[in-house]
Parts: C-alpha cells; sequence; structure tokens
C-alpha cells in the first residue's frame, strides 16, 4: 500500500478495527503497534513525504494498554536459574534481577546497559572479567 494511503485517517481507523477484532491482538501490542506506525508516519512528516500524521491529530486515539503487575523473582528463582545456566552467562541473573522491576531479569540489564554511554565495551570487560575468575576457579577445583 503506497504511504499516502496509510496516512490516511481513513486507512488507520480500518487497520485499528482490524486489529481490535483479531482475540489474539492484546491491546498492550495493538498499542505498540500504533507508536511503530505513528513514528513511521512522523518521520514521513519530516521527509515532507505526507502532509500530516493521522495518528497525531486526534480524530484516531491511540489504544490504551492495561497495566499488568510485575512480580519480581524471590532468591530461590534467581539461584535456579543461574544454577542452570553455563557458567558464563550466570552473572546476568542477579544483575538483571537487582536492576529493575520488569518480568524478565534479562530484558533489563540489556535496557540498562544499553542506555549507559558506553557501556557496552564496559559491561563485556566486566562480565568477562567475572567468568575469568569463574572459569580460574573451576580449574583449580578440578
Amino acid at each position: 500500500m503506497p504511504l499516502s494511503k496509510v496516512a490516511q485517517p481513513g486507512a488507520v481507523r480500518d487497520w485499528m478495527e482490524w486489529l481490535r477484532a483479531d482475540p489474539r491482538v492484546s491491546v498492550n501490542y495493538q498499542a505498540q503497534l500504533f507508536d511503530v506506525l505513528s513514528s513511521i508516519l512522523s518521520g514521513a512528516v519530516a521527509d515532507k513525504r505526507v502532509p500530516e500524521n493521522p495518528c497525531r491529530t486526534g480524530s484516531i486515539r491511540r489504544p490504551q494498554p492495561t497495566p499488568s503487575k510485575t512480580v519480581a523473582w524471590d532468591a530461590a528463582r534467581v539461584s535456579a536459574i543461574a544454577s542452570a545456566l553455563p557458567l558464563r552467562q550466570r552473572i546476568a541473573v542477579p544483575l538483571g534481577s537487582g536492576v529493575g522491576s520488569h518480568k524478565d531479569p534479562g530484558f533489563t540489564l540489556r535496557v540498562y546497559t544499553h542506555l549507559l554511554p558506553s557501556s557496552h565495551n564496559r559491561a563485556r570487560a566486566a562480565i568477562d572479567d567475572f567468568t575469568a575468575q569463574l572459569t580460574t576457579n573451576d580449574q583449580l577445583a578440578a
């Protein structure tokens, strides 16, 4: 479908109705999809490919996601998950579980480390140092 047709309020409304009619598409996912479309159309407006973003005109409402309560993992679960992972990856579980209250501590760790400037190299070095210690300890124990 050409961008000029996608940027019509009627096309966006029809798409949103189609999403709402599908029981497999949750309201939270609908909101995410709406945000992605709105972002794409905002870029098209900035590039002067379309005159306006119909998602921002007010005639089309963004689906309101339903908040879900996040439950932190208890210490026993953190320990069980960590012990099931290979040594090199174990550090991610306690780090991620202590960073924030997301459903997936690994996701939390990835998000927060990517938000820090030049965090990639520091995080990699820290994990490499830690896993080198684990490897050394394993070799000494053998």
